[in-house]
């Protein structure tokens, strides 16, 4: 069949992907084929139209299970006896989610009630969906879809608020595997309908190179500042992981040229792998794509996909804004200095040669905000342009044939987020028909006390833990289901709620001690991954306090609030960010004492309270903080002149 190939990185302390299988002659033909296929079914439903949802999700399902068991081993070792047995899987769960294809309208006629063979195909598609999620992800999402199966069926013999009926076999299956309310249900049809025609827009765009022009543009801009190469990693980090889907898949994707660049330019590894780790893992909650994220929220909160982008343009220009602070204070702090001109590459040329690669997202943005296409089709739009404008020139010409690996390469970047969504969507049904939503959401409440505040930071904890090791998408989900309710309980508008969950999911990845990004920035970092995980903590940890802000202050969600109360807002809220990067850090002009870090500490969170009495008090002490600093470190200076002329004199 072919031999199988180890993607795992150098550090053993790092293992992010499974292995995959590489295949040559007519089985790679093959693989090939399936894979080009899945893209363009899905390209020709983007455009002229989707279909009904259980034929759309189970048509997603088809491929996805083919393709897993087909590619991702199941074992270690991988002998013939395995490939023989994983075809036999590949086909089952084809055959499985096929039969919910050819049956869809009739399962909406008799309303999801199974006969026989739904009861034997539906037990084999939940089984075969739990251990293909096992080969693309690890066991932590599998145990947990069993413990919720476990508790689906064990309802009566479980205490208090955990209690309750239990679900027979034939009700789990029905429910799970026959209606929209359990692997078909919003995740899988966000996927289905949104989220893999977007991964293809993306592995179109990186094969033209654009990738490569995001990163020489932030050089050309950002390059001859302190610590120019870090602020370049922030910039073209925050551009690709936008489209990227993964924090991970960002890192490896921008690391590779940025991490040496700062190593070179004077940052210690761990720091290095640290400040990519930070800026990839922004890239998902950055607009317009926020890592095919954005398309499963509007689902989940029954709102336009626009609506979504617009609310998460301030939170992650903030965050960003955090990172870019940490960033130059670090800088100062190790007295860096820029790039030298001549070493990067100059904005002109950089235009000149490859501006034109930048159509394509111009294109995006210009027919989902001003023509105002679905996001689907104006995907769609957006890759025929994308494949015809490196054309235009021959430095930048695409072959067919990588044409066709994008498309491929699509395919199988889909798999994971594809049969995560239906695993998600599993424990989905179970908390919703066994009423453990509902008793989770009054738990949480009743340990807060009713106070808003501790009930944000038992929520950010909570979502932190949960998030843990699992995909954008797969951790937005279960927080979702499991703690936005809590935050709507208590008055929280229901985007700030979920947007909430989904900010503290995505910097899971930054945060020890299953930090997945950090520790993929370690490894092209050859740095300590535990260190490198500390260290992404430090960078992030101003950006940890955004969530709060918008909770506090919904004006930076754009849902609430007049222009001048917007910007009053983002102002004071950029000036508590940079008062908490220089406590962090512990330096603005100098090194700060223990007092000096303190006081800007307080007139940062006085900044960021969205009172009026609370951001005068805070301003007006940041202004005298830093030019009483300012005043101390000129004196420092001048007494450290003086001192070198006595002694030269």
């Amino acid at each position: 069949m072919g031999k199988r190939i180890f993607n795992r990185k150098k550090d053993k302390d790092f293992e992010e992907t499974i292995s995959t299988r590489q295949y040559k002659g007519i089985p790679n033909i093959i693989i090939m084929s399936i894979s080009v296929l899945f893209s363009l079914v899905f390209l020709y439903t983007s455009q002229f139209g989707v279909m009904a949802p259980l034929a759309q999700g189970s048509m997603l399902l088809i491929f996805t299970l083919l393709l897993i068991f087909l590619l991702f081993p199941g074992l270690k070792t991988d002998r013939k006896w395995t490939k023989i047995l994983d075809i036999l899987f590949a086909i089952l769960g084809a055959v499985a989610f096929f039969r919910v294809f050819l049956t869809h309208e009739e399962l909406v006629a008799r309303g999801g009630q199974p006969e026989l063979a739904d009861l034997i195909l539906g037990g084999v598609a939940i089984v075969l969906l739990i251990e293909a999620i096992r080969r693309t992800i690890g066991w932590a999402l599998p145990i947990l879809i069993i413990i919720f199966l476990i508790y689906a069926f064990a309802g009566p013999y479980f205490p208090g608020l955990l209690q309750h009926a239990g679900m027979s076999y034939e009700r789990t299956i029905q429910v799970i595997y026959l209606t929209t309310e359990g692997i078909f249900t919003t995740p899988v049809k966000a996927v289905a309908n949104f989220v893999l025609v977007f991964i293809i827009l993306g592995s179109v765009l990186q094969s033209s190179g654009t990738g490569k022009v995001f990163i020489d543009l932030s050089m050309s801009i950002f390059g001859f500042f302190r610590g120019g190469s870090a602020k370049v990693a922030v910039i073209a980090s925050s551009l690709f992981g936008s489209v990227s889907g993964s924090a991970v898949s960002n890192v490896m994707g921008t690391g590779t040229i940025t991490i040496p660049l700062m190593k070179a330019n004077g940052f210690k590894g761990r720091s290095a792998g640290a400040i990519e780790a930070v800026a990839s893992t922004g890239g998902q909650i950055m607009p317009p794509v926020m890592g095919a994220v954005a398309f499963v929220m509007a689902e989940m909160l029954g709102v336009s996909y626009l609506a979504v982008v617009i609310s998460a343009i301030i939170p992650s220009i903030l965050y960003y804004v955090s990172l870019f602070f940490m960033v130059d204070l670090e800088a100062a702090k190790l007295g860096m200095k820029g790039l030298p001109k001549s070493e990067l590459p100059k904005f002109g040329d950089v235009m000149k040669n490859g501006g034109h690669l930048l159509i394509p997202i111009l294109v995006l943005i210009f027919l989902m905000s001003v023509v105002h296409f679905s996001p689907q089709k104006s995907a769609f739009w957006t890759i025929i342009v994308a494949m015809i404008v490196p054309q235009l020139r021959r430095s930048t010409r695409v072959s067919f044939k990588t044409l066709m690996l994008s498309l491929k390469d699509s395919a199988v970047n889909v798999l994971i987020v594809a049969a995560v969504c239906a695993g998600a969507g599993i424990i989905i049904a179970v908390m919703l028909y066994t009423g453990l939503a509902l008793n989770i959401s009054s738990l949480i409440v009743q340990l807060s006390g009713g106070t808003l505040s501790i009930l944000l930071i038992l929520t950010a904890v909570a979502s932190l833990i949960l998030g843990m090791g699992l995909p954008t998408t797969a951790a937005y989900i279960v927080l979702a289901v499991l703690i936005a309710p809590t935050l709507s309980q208590m008055g929280v508008d229901p985007m700030a709620a979920h947007m909430f969950v989904l900010y503290f999911g995505v910097i899971s990845a930054i945060t020890p001690p299953v930090a997945v990004a950090a520790f993929a920035g370690a490894s092209l970092a050859k740095s300590n991954p535990i260190q490198t995980g500390v260290t992404s903590f430090r960078f992030g940890a101003a950006g940890f306090i955004v969530p709060f802000m918008f909770i506090y202050g919904p004006e930076l969600l754009l849902i609430d609030g007049s222009i001048t109360d917007i910007f009053l807002t983002l102002v004071f809220s950029i000036v508590g960010i940079f008062g908490i990067a220089v406590t962090l850090q512990g330096y603005l002009f100098n090194f700060m004492n223990i007092i000096e870090r303190l006081l800007m500490f307080i007139s940062s969170i006085l900044l960021i309270i969205p009172e009026t009495l609370s951001s005068v008090l805070g301003i007006s002490l940041f202004i005298i903080i830093v030019t009483l600093h300012y005043i101390k470190t000129k004196h420092k200076k001048v007494a450290a002149t003086d001192q070198e002329l006595t002694i030269d004199s």
